[in-house]
């Protein structure tokens, strides 16, 4: 068994601060990594496979970084064999540490993200999905 920590702090200057945080226990999880061309270029886009053909994604942690180290803007396409969901804008990072959400992405949850680089610059994708049998 696998034990993943996510904590964070959701803070407004002069407001509250709200901790967040999850631990899980996936029976397994998945890291990936593809280097985008640049916006359109031959290879601005890259599919990445987060499942074998059973189970659910528990945990879903996506980081994009441009070619100065900083965020990069990408496009996300959440699949379950034929069928997409609805694109995602990500700015930097994704994090999504509930089935139940991952799960609305698209009808039977992702296996696959199709993620496509939007900026004029390559950038580097990471992505680490947590999985239940």
């Amino acid at each position: 068994m696998v034990q993943v920590s996510v904590s964070a702090t959701v803070s407004v200057h002069d407001g509250p601060m709200l901790p967040v945080g999850a631990e899980l226990e996936p029976d397994s999880y998945v890291v990936s990594g593809a280097d985008l061309d640049a916006a359109g270029g031959t290879d601005d886009s890259a599919e990445i496979a987060l499942l074998p053909t059973t189970g659910a994604v528990a945990l879903l942690a996506l980081s994009a970084t441009g070619a100065d180290g900083g965020a990069a803007t990408v496009t996300v396409t959440p699949s379950n064999g034929a069928t997409d969901g609805d694109d995602l804008t990500v700015e930097g990072s994704l994090l999504v540490a509930n089935a139940s959400v991952l799960a609305g992405l698209v009808a039977g949850g992702p296996r696959t993200l199709t993620v496509t680089n939007t900026e004029t610059t390559p950038t580097h994708v990471e992505v680490v999905a947590c999985l239940d049998s």
